[in-house]
């Protein structure tokens, strides 16, 4: 995901020996561009977050949701800490097509960036708490009509039986899984 965009000066001034790489990728290349000039290239962070993943089983045994209340119970402070030593950046220099990067440390604008959108996810949360329970239900049911309808999306609700014994997937959509 793109953080933002950086001068050639600053990012020089940050990453001088990660920039001379930058540079020395693209004069060894064969791109028609490998002549620009440092300052005719476009400049900027680009970062990448690691999530934790879940099996269904993971799910099913409330693993998951253990995570999540652990998660919850973070003050602000210690969420911000945890996404930004989950995130990794790399300083991106491109012209046209050409595209060179190299991993830099993390730059003050990455904390900045996770301050100000967990901020708005608490926002957003305090938001939708303060709903009654039937907006509620139509924003979930308006997100989960506006998901099924992207490629590779399914909705699976798991459900018991009539026995009370059985777990059985079924689909939003009717369908069988």
């Amino acid at each position: 995901m793109k953080l933002c965009d950086i001068s050639y000066e600053e990012a020089k001034k940050r990453h001088p020996e990660k920039v001379s790489s930058i540079i020395n990728t693209l004069r060894k290349s064969r791109s028609k561009e490998k002549n620009s000039a440092p300052e005719e290239l476009k400049w900027s962070y680009e970062t990448c977050i690691q999530v934790m993943g879940f099996s269904f089983t993971d799910m099913i045994s409330g693993k998951m949701r253990e995570a999540q209340n652990a998660q919850e119970a973070m003050t602000f402070e210690a969420r911000v800490e945890d996404e930004f030593n989950r995130t990794s950046t790399v300083l991106q220099a491109t012209r046209n097509r050409w595209i060179g990067q190299e991993i830099v440390p993390n730059p003050p604008e990455v904390r900045e960036n996770i301050q100000g959108k967990l901020k708005n996810q608490e926002k957003e949360n305090r938001e939708f708490e303060s709903l009654s329970e039937e907006e509620k239900e139509n924003q979930r049911k308006e997100a989960l009509e506006y998901l099924s309808k992207q490629p590779g999306f399914m909705v699976i609700s798991a459900k018991m039986d009539e026995t009370k014994k059985d777990m059985r997937l079924v689909r939003m959509d009717g369908r069988k899984v």
